[in-house]
């Protein structure tokens, strides 16, 4: 299977409005990397705090780098129309497009993958699942890494499906027979080569679905009892300025059910969508 896994960093959310501030894709072919393309990219535009708080890029790191116009032609012939992997790949890909750059190849989405094989998981985001799963993420939310995580989270993922019997299995194959999904081949690839991954189900030995820190918002006696929810639908990623939004050391910020984060990390990791930030306000 040869496939290019891609993330970008980007100045905010909104791909009309914000840019790309850092480019990852690492090229795969039958499960070797054949090629990398690494890249910061000047913004043209200072980075909001925010974006730099959540990702360490700096306006000083890109300030003599490329603009993405100058980066657009080799990126392009780098993804050789080869499908695109990584998670909520269509937020990538909707940023490329509005930076002038149109992908029509088949579309990979870990996301979707994940919430397939694993219906229960408290939350979808790459960050908790490489955690749970006890994937190696060094940089979150740096470009490069970000992509690597992603084929790692698809890989353990192939490893919980093989874990079900045969007769699941069949039943998976026979349920897909008919459908048109973007995963379809990698699944058929996977069950029908089952025997190649013998050894690392067997190693595998995680339970996906039992409560851990992920299950619920932290309570700890050295923290006030202030909680500030975000509430509604849809959401995945909800950030606090600090300077709009008076919270101490201690002040616990939660949705029952996610990843608690204490303030000043910023940063809250929910279930389904993009939270645009600034509808975050009408939120709390």
């Amino acid at each position: 299977m040869k496939f290019v896994a891609l993330d970008l960093e980007t100045t905010g959310l909104e791909a009309e409005n914000d840019t790309i501030i850092e480019i990852g894709a690492i090229k795969f072919d039958n499960g070797k990397i054949i090629g990398e393309f690494k890249a910061l990219v000047n913004p043209g535009r200072p980075i909001p705090t925010m974006a730099t708080h959540i990702t360490g890029i700096t306006d000083e790191m890109v300030q003599d780098a490329p603009m993405f116009d100058a980066l657009k032609d080799e990126l392009e012939e780098f993804l050789e129309d080869l499908p695109i992997l990584g998670q909520n790949i269509k937020f990538d890909i909707g940023f490329l497009k509005s930076h002038g750059l149109t992908i029509t190849a088949p579309q990979l989405d870990t996301f979707i993958l994940a919430r397939a094989i694993i219906p229960k998981a408290q939350s979808y985001s790459l960050e908790v699942l490489a955690d749970k799963l006890e994937i190696t993420h060094t940089d979150a939310h740096r470009a490069y890494d970000d992509a690597l995580a992603s084929v790692h989270l698809m890989q353990k993922l192939r490893l919980l499906l093989l874990k079900e019997s045969d007769d699941i299995l069949k039943k998976v194959l026979d349920f897909l027979e008919n459908q048109e999904w973007s995963w379809k081949e990698f699944i058929y690839e996977s069950i029908e080569n089952k025997s190649n991954y013998t050894a690392d189900i067997e190693s595998l030995s995680l339970n996906i679905y039992e409560d851990d820190e992920h299950g619920a918002p932290h309570k700890e006696e050295d923290h006030e009892e202030k909680i500030i929810p975000l509430e509604g639908k849809k959401i995945t990623e909800g950030f606090i300025d600090p300077e709009k939004y008076e919270f101490s050391e201690k002040t616990l910020v939660a949705l029952p059910g996610t990843r608690a984060y204490y303030y000043p990390t910023q940063s809250f990791k929910l279930k389904h969508n993009y939270l645009i930030p600034k509808k975050f306000e009408e939120l709390l």
